[in-house]
Order: C-alpha cells, then structure tokens, then sequence
C-alpha cells in the first residue's frame, strides 16, 4: 500500500541539559548520559546503570512540562553491562521535551534530561488506507497514520465511491478546497501506539463493488486534510433469489459488547435464550442462516440452535427461560467461530418469521470440555432472510 506525506520541511535544532538522580530502594541508580536525535519525531537515550541486573526492562517516561508526576509512559529496553539505549518515538518536531528512565521494580529514577526535538514544529505524517472485512452488506474499513497525536489529529475517516473516478474528484475537493464530500464516513482511532483507526459503512447495496481510501484532518500549521495516495476495492455480500429477494439483518456491531453469551467455553455446557424484536429484525420472510460475531479467541462448540416466535418482550428474572422442543431445532452440529469476524451458521431447518411478534434464539452448547478464557465477548446477531420485498439493511446496536 503506498504513502502520502503532508509537504512540511524541518530544521535542526536541539538543547539539553541534567537535572536530579533518584536512588532505588537498594542504592541502584539510573543515570541519562545524552539524548540524540533520531528524525524530527525519534530520539534515542542512552545511558548506564549500577546494580541494576542485566536484563531489566528500564521505561522511557516523558512529558513537556518538567514535572515527572505527569510524565506519559514511552518505550521500554533491557539493561546490558549496565548500559542502556532506549527508542522514544511519536514526538513532536521542535519541542522541548523532559525526559526520564525508570526501574519500576526497584524504584530507582534517573535524572530528568531536557532536549529539544528537531524540526519546526510541523510534522511529516504519512496516512495509508489499510484493509476491510466485509459481514454482510456491513463493511469495516482500516488505515493508519503515523505519527499520531490526538492534540493534532482531530478527525479520521474514509472516503468511499462505487467509480474510482469520483473518488480522484473528492481528493481534490479535500486537498484544494478542504472541505469534505457527502461520502465521507468518520472513523476513530483505536491504538494510538501506531495511529490505527476504523470505520463502519452500513447500508450499502449487495453484491456490489465500492473504493475507499484512507484520510486524516490535522490542526497543525491551520486546518488541512492528508489523503493516503491509494485506493482500496472492496465487494459486499448478498443479492436476490427465486421468488423474492435476499438480505442480511444486522443487530449489533462489532464495537458493541455483551460477556459470556450466547456460549461459555468456560464452561462444559451452557445454555442462553436471547429475544430480538421485530422492530430489530423489520421485516418477514424465511430464515435460512444466521451469523454470530466472537469477539474473543477461536473456539470450536457443539450447538443445538433453537428458534421461537414470542411474543415476549424481556425475561421476567433469572427462572424464565422459554420452554423448546425438537420442533423448534434449526441447527445442530460443531461450529468454529472465529477470532473477531462474523461466523455463519447454515440452518439445517430454515425457519418461517411472520413478523408480528419476537424471536427468541436458544443456544444449546453440548461440547462438554471447557476451553480456559474462551467465553464470547459479544454476542452481535445477523439473519439471512429470504423476504418478498426488499427493504433496507438496518444495524441497530
């Protein structure tokens, strides 16, 4: 995947001088010797130790006021021959920064070393569109921008079009005239160590092909957007059928998070009943499959997978579970849910929805061997159903 950098230039620039030493609990110390400039945005410490062991993992900590009680935690390295060198990165060009490096088990703290970071004070950021996953007519996008700093970064999202074409028109209309089209969809980032950040596109239309490409608003030198060079294809899921049409209904999202539902590889057995409601699911029609979103590690279970119509709209307590028969078995067999994705389970006995009251979904899992720390941590439905009338896919969640 390639790379766009923002057109800012540096200068080199740097200070530093030595502050206090802080002995640990059995006299060992931790002394800076020098901080060097790596690039405008990485410096590397080094310096020595004594009576600390060979192999102790010393922190970088960091702030831009010299108060070391509000420093912010860096990179981390090993002690060697009472020597050590530590990488800090993600800083900022032209800033003065206090530096210090801890041994968190001993207590010990070096002195505090201030050093200015070369450059102007304009960061060179380099953004990328990453990949996706496709569930359905539900997408996520990824892309990364590096380095992040959510003091300069305010925004991050996607553009998206169904002709590459129209998305060249949307660069020039972000980078020239910085304002953002119709098809822009906003993300968040959610590791700000490597400035990695997603986005959800729902309601797209099935079986179709869509770009999207990767972009970032910085506040650094006036507001300005930096769009990744690169465009990334993606294809949805779904289409029509014999005598009606095909769609997914999704409830949830792969951001939202429910424990131990609907099976608990904690667990020999277990057993979970959830209702959805026909708000949820909004429309009728025949259920052929369903697909459940794992949010923990790989597990494989042995299910007995129940449907029932209700109209109920919550459990009462703890002791009202829905009564079920071998009538109301759609589904038995071994299943593999995998690692963050949407697994689909094919209904051995499809299962008519008219739409007037709720369903509730019965879990049965009969494995009966327990995996240690592999309960679900979200339990987000889809339905593949066959319905007379198209209407539009809905995520509620």
């Amino acid at each position: 995947m390639d790379k766009i950098h923002s057109n800012f230039f540096a200068t080199a620039f740097c200070a530093a001088f030595l502050l206090i030493v802080s002995l640990g609990a059995f006299g060992q110390t931790i002394t800076i010797n020098d901080v060097t400039a790596v690039n405008d945005n990485e410096v590397l410490i080094g310096g020595t130790t004594t009576d600390i062991a060979d192999g102790t993992l010393l922190y970088s900590y960091y702030g831009t006021t010299n108060d070391e009680y509000s420093f912010s935690m860096g990179n981390a390295a090993e002690t060697n021959g009472g020597v050590f060198q530590i990488n800090v990165t993600a800083l900022q060009p032209g800033t003065n920064y206090y530096f210090q490096v801890r041994d968190d088990a001993s207590g010990a703290r070096s002195n505090i070393y201030e050093f200015q970071t070369t450059g102007t004070g304009s960061t060179t950021y380099t953004v990328t569109t990453g990949s996706h996953n496709v569930s359905f007519e539900i997408v996520t996008l990824f892309g990364t921008v590096t380095p992040y700093s959510s003091g300069t970064i305010d925004k991050v999202g996607f553009i998206y079009a169904t002709d590459p074409s129209m998305l060249e028109m949307m660069v020039q209309q972000i980078t020239i005239e910085n304002t953002m089209p119709g098809n822009f969809i906003e993300g968040y980032v959610y590791n700000e160590y490597d400035g990695e950040f997603k986005a959800q596109l729902d309601n797209l239309m099935p079986d179709a092909d869509y770009y999207y490409q990767a972009c970032v608003r910085s506040q650094e030198n006036g507001e300005h957007w930096i769009v990744a060079n690169s465009y990334e294809t993606l294809h949805t899921e779904g289409g029509t059928s014999t005598g009606g049409n095909v769609s997914w209904v999704t409830i949830g999202s792969d951001d939202s998070f429910i424990g131990e539902l609907p099976v608990n590889g904690e667990y020999n057995y277990s057993l979970s009943q959830q209702i959805y409601t026909n708000a949820e699911i909004d429309r009728t029609g025949t259920i052929t499959k369903i697909a459940l979103y794992n949010g923990n590690p790989q597990m494989t279970r042995t299910i007995n997978l129940y449907m029932v119509s209700t109209y109920k709209q919550n459990f009462s307590d703890l002791d009202d579970w829905e009564s079920v028969s071998s009538s109301n078995l759609v589904f038995s067999g071994e299943v593999t849910f995998l690692v963050s994705q949407w697994t689909e389970i094919e209904l051995n006995t499809p299962f008519e929805y008219d739409g007037t009251g709720n369903i509730i979904v019965v879990v049965d899992d009969n494995t009966g061997n327990y995996e240690s720390a592999m309960n679900f941590s979200a339990f987000n439905l889809g339905l593949w159903i066959h319905h007379p009338k198209l209407l539009a896919t809905v995520s509620i969640g």
